[in-house]
């Protein structure tokens, strides 16, 4: 009996673009066939196949709310075996990073360079 795949799981970036996206998917890979359940925190999201390939895929209605969330796979098969992804932590907020700052040496930092102009022959 082949031994079921563990399963993969990471968010899916194949759509990302520099506009704000609406929706967040999750992609992973196991063994072909097998049976994937999606949970987020704990609960079930959705139960989905895993392809010829193996990957299997899913895009959730929205966004999660503000905070930390997980996200696992638990894959199953005919033969009745089960194996469990590791956990995929994201940390979502609506904070922009804090602005960088200069250290106190770069303010008002003076600067020196010097200019040669070839004279023009007399």
């Amino acid at each position: 009996m082949p031994t079921l795949v563990t399963p993969s799981l990471q968010l899916d970036t194949s759509a990302d673009t520099t506009e704000k996206r609406d929706h967040v998917g999750l992609v992973g890979w196991t063994s072909t066939g097998a049976l994937v359940q999606l949970l987020q925190d704990g609960v079930k999201l959705v139960s989905v196949t895993a392809n010829a390939i193996g990957r299997f895929d899913y895009q959730l209605a929205s966004w999660p709310s503000f905070g930390h969330h997980t996200f696992s796979a638990v894959a199953s098969d005919a033969a009745g075996q089960s194996a469990t992804s590791k956990l995929l932590e994201v940390d979502l907020d609506n904070q922009p990073p804090a602005v960088p700052t200069l250290g106190s040496s770069y303010i008002n930092a003076a600067v020196a360079c010097t200019i040669s102009v070839p004279r023009a022959a007399t």
